[in-house]
């Protein structure tokens, strides 16, 4: 987990081991790069495999997660989801928490053609439109 995640949540266990931005996990010979993207959550990671993406709520195929809990910030998940646009190449395999519509393992190229958020530039109006009020359909989108 995110030190940053354990920190500002408190989480304490036996064996909880904090990951840094850009760290580098070497579980026998697979190498996993951590990216934290913070937004739904304080300390929010993602784990990038070869060419598959571990998003969680960060990004979805059809939006990004909620940015209303103790924690979250709409400025931070624009952010975030600029540097996955940014840093990660069209075709790797996105794997996100949870599957709405699409089913999981569509290629970045697929998702930014199908998710409004990786189409919107402007901060303000991300965030305006991730924080509208009137939104009654799935909480993603």
């Amino acid at each position: 987990m995110s030190s940053e995640e354990i920190v500002y949540y408190g989480f304490k266990c036996k064996n909880l081991i904090g990951l840094e931005d850009n760290e580098e996990i070497i579980i026998r010979d697979v190498s996993i790069k951590c990216m934290l993207t913070p937004g739904h959550t304080k300390g929010s990671m993602c784990y990038l495999l070869n060419n598959q993406l571990f998003t969680g709520d960060t990004l979805f195929a059809e939006g990004c997660g909620l940015c209303e809990s103790k924690g979250s910030c709409p400025y931070e998940m624009f952010a975030s989801i600029q540097r996955v646009k940014n840093d990660i190449h069209l075709e790797t395999l996105i794997y996100p928490g949870h599957a709405y519509i699409y089913f999981p393992g569509l290629t970045l190229e697929e998702v930014t053609q199908n998710n409004i958020y990786l189409m919107i530039e402007d901060v303000d109006l991300f965030v305006n439109f991730r924080m509208r009020t009137n939104n009654n359909t799935l909480p993603f989108i």
